[in-house]
């Protein structure tokens, strides 16, 4: 598939809105959540996203 945008997720859950925008044509590069469960159901619902098991307020960006 041949994505014309990509976006982040944050408080990404189980991953609901990610596999929505992935079926609007919209690609999911990254996504964070903070709950063990959560990101467990996640990597089994979506592959090859790129998912940060860690709280909000510690995480920080690099822009290389």
């Amino acid at each position: 598939m041949d994505y014309k945008y990509t976006a982040g997720a944050l408080f990404s859950g189980i991953g609901g809105f990610c596999l929505g925008f992935h079926r609007a044509g919209i690609k999911t590069s990254w996504a964070i959540e903070h709950d063990q469960y959560a990101v467990k159901t996640y990597t089994h619902n979506i592959k090859d996203v790129r998912i940060i098991e860690d709280d909000i307020k510690t995480v920080h960006v690099s822009s290389n």
